[in-house]
């Protein structure tokens, strides 16, 4: 057991470590098919829906700054990690005491809730802080592998989402899936490669084009066609609004 947690940590700070490697490049979304196609997802709903004020819980490393500041959006990050100036509360999505209700147009949330123990509460609290006609934009992994050990709790259905925004208070618009089975394979495989090949001296680069030519773009065309979406998802994107009274 203890040789497991040992191997565990070691993954995820080489993971952690080639993800503020991407980000400094503004290219989180190209780890791997999986994390290209819900970021592209992402990114729609918060240009279709996206008002300021707009709280990004779990903002992490801030995916999508570029795109918020490019719609001239007023963002606060909201981390349970102090991660610098990418972090402007720190918090617990599921006890956002310090937040007022009704405080924010929008509130973004991907990939968070299956690390929280309690899932509803974190979704009725992003209820809470939601102005009245305000909207959620949330996302949640369906096939995924083990991942920040050990706070790794849920995965969801379509169903599940729905289920929970619902009895949230919340009208959902719209719960999409974004890629398929070759997704979630090729996520595996681009983690392999980018930290294995991708840890050796001079070639995290070289390994990265090669992980986006191959299996982000090309593995990508397969999963459009067989990647049976719909049955195996990797992840879905939901929206949802908050209604008046």
């Amino acid at each position: 057991m203890n040789r497991q947690i040992k191997h565990l940590s070691s993954f995820k700070a080489k993971r952690l470590a080639l993800e503020h490697w991407l980000a400094e490049r503004d290219g989180l979304h190209t780890l791997s098919l999986a994390r290209s196609r819900l970021h592209a997802r992402l990114g729609e709903m918060i240009r279709g829906h996206g008002r300021s004020p707009l709280l990004d819980v779990g903002s992490g490393l801030a995916p999508f700054s570029r795109l918020c500041a490019a719609m001239h959006l007023q963002v606060t990050r909201l981390d349970a990690q102090d991660r610098g100036a990418a972090v402007d509360l720190i918090g617990d999505v599921q006890h956002m005491h310090a937040i007022a209700d009704g405080t924010f147009a929008t509130v973004l949330c991907a990939q968070v809730i299956e690390h929280v123990p309690d899932p509803s509460a974190a979704v009725s609290e992003m209820a809470r802080v939601l102005q009245t006609g305000g909207i959620l934009i949330l996302s949640a992994p369906h096939l995924s592998l083990l991942h920040e050990v050990p706070d790794d709790y849920w995965r969801f259905t379509r169903y599940g989402l729905a289920q929970l925004l619902r009895n949230a208070g919340l009208e959902v618009v719209s719960i999409a899936p974004t890629a398929g089975v070759f997704g979630f394979l090729g996520h595996l495989a681009s983690l392999s490669w980018l930290l294995t090949v991708g840890c050796l001296p001079g070639w995290r680069r070289v390994a990265w084009k090669i992980n986006t030519a191959i299996l982000v773009r090309t593995l990508g065309l397969l999963d459009r066609k067989f990647g049976a979406t719909e049955m195996l998802p990797c992840d879905h994107v939901a929206v949802a609004r908050k209604r008046g009274d």
